[in-house]
């Protein structure tokens, strides 16, 4: 494979766009699932890592099941779009011919925080869970 290009994302503001079948007994037609991701960036090692930017500061720590319950709704726009690149629903440009465009990395980026303005909070999925495939 190709080598992913480090320190300058692959995309900004990419919209992303796939079809998600449905259980055949059900009669549904496929659900159509369609995003707009701020930015997909190449990792070392190959995978991307999805970026989106959040105004304000990062949520501080609460109880322990508080804090699950903010990452979980927190993730679960980046885990959709994780989900439509794992799908095939990033426009492919020749400039990516050979990359993995798999999510290796969810990252929120909250500008609003932190002595830098930016607070990073991030989400490693297993790398062999196939986790966004199954949701």
């Amino acid at each position: 494979p190709a080598a992913m290009p480090h320190g300058e994302p692959l995309a900004h503001e990419a919209w992303m766009r796939a079809q998600l079948p449905t259980e055949p007994a059900s009669g549904l037609p496929a659900l159509e699932l369609v995003g707009k991701v701020d930015r997909l960036d190449g990792l070392p090692g190959g995978g991307v890592a999805i970026v989106d930017y959040k105004t304000g500061k990062a949520p501080r720590a609460y109880s322990a099941a508080t804090d699950a319950q903010i990452r979980r709704k927190s993730f679960f726009q980046l885990r959709c779009y994780a989900l439509l690149l794992a799908r095939g629903g990033l426009r492919a440009s020749p400039h990516w011919e050979g990359l993995e465009l798999r999510a290796r990395r969810l990252r929120l980026l909250y500008l609003g925080g932190g002595s830098a303005g930016v607070d990073v909070v991030e989400e490693l999925p297993h790398p062999d869970s196939g986790e966004y495939e199954a949701e």
